[in-house]
């Protein structure tokens, strides 16, 4: 059959799509270099990262819950006991409030009940405990330390009684655990024996409250010897400030009025009484000077109701007389005898009333004169009295202040002496305002260690941790892990994905193929010398044989103008199976019936050697550049139909020179005329440079990396390298793949197209 024919009739070429792997002919490769991106977990890759590591994982919280299970199998079991008590409010030591605020007491319940939780874990409590207590032997010989059984709880001033260390320990055995919302307070005793647990935690409350009565009672006993000083000094002033009014009162003849009249002036309601009389003096004095001044001012002649009854009779005649005398003046002369009579008694008349007007204003103004005596006797006494008002004012001031201190002491020498009494029988009775609410009972399982807790604990953070560590370990990761990866890093198209699969699954990773290879017999006939066939030829409907069509399929219908028939295949470092690849490769464009040429460019180390054994014994690329043989002798016929394979050759001393040399280009050249495809198999590109010189003499490069082992910065590193010597760089193929990761294969509905 020829290659028209099987090109035409035979092969039939994958229809090209949007999503079948494109590279481009030739493509112009930029220089400089590119920055690494940051890389960014997505959900998936942190999925992947507990799949893949979830023995990790696995390990980080067996681990963790194995040593916390040792712990609490190995750590002392611990018992606690609890006993209650009740704080029933602040009791002031002084009763009265007025007599406490003196001293500045503190009587809010908060501060009280927060300073005597305080006082639980107070050295000097332990002390008076271990020292009073009957059952203090069973915590010393807990602890291994001496007690002092001669320690008296009576005096207090001379330091602990007790040795530090065994007051330290023992209040390591106590916590203190104040319930919310509540006046009740929890005594929490933890030991390793249940009955001591029991025992301290009662010791502690009982003592503690006996402690408090104590010290209370003592209190009250300062207290009490200071109201007795106190009401002693009160008293002291007191009498005092009495015999001080008294002695006052005496000296300044200070009346003070009592009963009904206290709080009177007799002085002021005095004065009052002799303005009003000055008042009615003022008065009839007005009175009589007015009438003394008309009754002096009128004439005589005219009539004033100021005159006497004998005036008035008087001028009554005389008004009828000198009626008379006018009537009889009429008809007689002056000289009559009658007129003359009349006019005689007229006269005598009006003489008699005026010594009576002058007797009448002598008497009116010696009236008068006593009167204006009497009003100016009564001023000066007013006067009098208002200068004695004063001066008892200024009296009375004195006599107020020193009453009211004398009041104030009596006042604070009464309550002192209440507040006395009160003291008196409160320290006396000897109440306590704590009471223990709650006894601790003798526990009958350990509070400590909580084995369940602790383990499912443990396993949670070993759980936790295990995972933190997988996504650390995924996130700092370098390593290309699948196909996606290896596109996004490299910035190259993806030619195919070659799974790999677990042994257990019954299934060959391509790693494990061995190409066989065909001796020519006498017939014509090939005869395979290893049993094994190609994964291609026993298995074509398995997943690696088509990732090995798709990957022909891309380089056949990559560029129909200006097909890839020179194709090196290469990677950034050894181990990634750029080898197997490569034969494998040709062994898929040989099925297709395409003349195929896979030569072992690899002078150094070859790889191609393990796979075909019968190169090893042959002379190779080596010899032929340095023309010591013939292609005809170097290569191996019919390894499989349509496939030759020309071999290393012998181990030259300049590598990196016979593939870089211009008679390897003129090979390759003249082998292009020959064969349809020439596949090279070509060491990495970071240990040496014979990639770098060889890869400008081929159509395309092929680059493969493994997944899971192929670090990022090296696969960029060779993509740089190659780019900067202008090779074709036709796209990137990953190796090893776990076809579960990788949605180039879609979902797992898909996996029946394969066997």
């Amino acid at each position: 059959m020829s290659k028209n024919d099987a090109t035409q009739g035979n092969l039939v070429p994958f229809p090209y799509t949007s999503q079948m792997p494109s590279t481009t002919l030739r493509a112009v490769p930029h220089y400089g270099s590119v920055a690494e991106p940051e890389r960014e977990l997505s959900l998936s890759d942190l999925l992947h990262a507990l799949k893949s590591r979830w023995l990790m994982i696995l390990a980080i919280t067996a681990g963790f819950s194995a040593i916390m299970l040792a712990y609490c199998v190995t750590r002392d079991q611990l018992y606690t006991a609890s006993s209650v008590i009740e704080i029933r409010g602040y009791a002031p030591v002084l009763a009265g409030a007025t007599v406490e605020s003196l001293y500045g007491a503190d009587t809010r319940k908060l501060e009280y009940q927060k300073t005597t939780i305080a006082k639980l874990k107070q050295p000097g409590i332990a002390d008076r405990v271990l020292s009073s207590d009957a059952d203090a032997q069973l915590v010393a010989h807990y602890f291994g330390l001496p007690l002092n059984t001669a320690a008296s709880t009576t005096s207090r001033g001379q330091g602990l009684q007790q040795l530090p260390k065994l007051v330290a320990s023992y209040l390591g055995l106590i916590d203190i655990n104040p319930i919310s919302e509540t006046s009740l307070v929890e005594i929490q005793a933890i030991t390793r024996e249940p009955r001591l647990s029991m025992i301290v935690a009662n010791a502690h409350a009982e003592g503690f409250i006996e402690a408090l009565r104590l010290e209370r009672q003592e209190s009250m006993r300062t207290n009490l010897k200071a109201l007795e000083t106190q009401a002693n000094e009160l008293k002291g002033k007191l009498a005092s400030a009495e015999q001080e009014i008294a002695d006052y009162s005496e000296q300044t003849h200070l009346i003070v009025p009592s009963g009904n009249d206290a709080g009177k002036d007799l002085t002021l309601q005095k004065i009052v009484g002799i303005t009003e009389l000055l008042s009615h003096a003022t008065g009839k004095r007005v009175q009589s000077e007015n009438l003394y001044n008309q009754l002096k001012n009128s004439p005589l002649a005219n009539s004033s109701s100021l005159d006497n009854d004998s005036i008035q009779q008087w001028r009554f005649e005389l008004n009828k007389l000198e009626g008379e005398y006018t009537a009889l003046g009429q008809k007689v002369t002056a000289a009559y005898p009658d007129m003359v009579d009349l006019k005689s008694r007229i006269n005598s008349l009006s003489r008699s009333i005026a010594d009576e007007r002058g007797q009448l204003l002598k008497a009116l103004a010696s009236r008068l004169d006593n009167e204006r005596a009497a009003e100016q006797q009564l001023v000066e006494q007013v006067a009098k009295e208002e200068s004695q008002a004063h001066e008892n004012l200024r009296k009375m001031a004195r006599f107020t202040v020193l009453r009211k201190e004398a009041d104030s002491l009596r006042e604070l020498y009464e309550a002192v002496l209440k507040q006395l009494q009160e003291t008196t029988v409160s320290a006396a009775s000897g109440v306590s305002n704590i009471f223990i609410s709650d006894w601790a009972t003798e526990p009958q399982t350990p509070s400590y260690p909580k084995t369940n807790l602790l383990v499912i604990l443990a396993t949670l953070i070993g759980l936790g941790l295990g995972v933190l560590c997988a996504w650390t370990m995924e996130y700092f990761d370098n390593r290309i892990k699948n196909s996606n990866e290896a596109a996004t890093a490299l910035d190259l198209p993806l030619l195919g994905v070659l799974p790999s699969f677990a042994p257990t699954q019954n299934r060959l990773s391509l790693d494990r193929l061995r190409i066989p290879y065909f001796n020519k017999q006498s017939d014509g006939s090939a005869l395979a010398t290893i049993s094994q066939q190609p994964i291609a030829i026993s298995q074509p409907d398995a997943m690696v044989s088509e990732a090995l069509r798709t990957i022909r399929a891309g380089l056949l219908l990559s560029s129909v103008d200006s097909p890839l028939r020179t194709i090196m295949v290469t990677s950034a470092e050894k181990g990634e199976g750029k080898t197997t690849i490569a034969a494998n490769l040709a062994v898929s464009l040989a099925q297709a019936e395409y003349r195929v040429l896979l030569i072992d460019a690899d002078l150094r180390e070859t790889s191609l050697g393990n796979l075909f054994p019968q190169l090893l014994e042959r002379k190779g690329l080596s010899d032929l550049i340095a023309g010591q043989t013939d292609f005809a002798a170097s290569v191996v016929k019919e390894v499989i139909p349509f496939l030759d394979i020309l071999g290393r050759g012998s181990r030259p001393p300049n590598p990196a020179e016979i593939v870089g040399s211009k008679k390897m280009r003129e090979t390759i050249a003249s082998l292009r005329d020959v064969y349809d495809f020439i596949i090279i198999d070509s060491p990495p590109v970071l240990p040496v440079a014979d990639s770098l010189m060889l890869s400008s003499a081929v159509d395309a490069v092929l680059m493969v990396t493994r997944a899971g082992k192929t670090l990022r910065r090296n696969a960029r590193e060779a993509r740089r390298r190659l780019q900067r010597v202008r090779a074709n760089i036709a796209g990137v193929i990953v190796n090893g793949s776990d076809p579960r990761h990788e949605t180039i294969y879609g979902e797992q509905g898909n996996r029946s197209y394969f066997t």
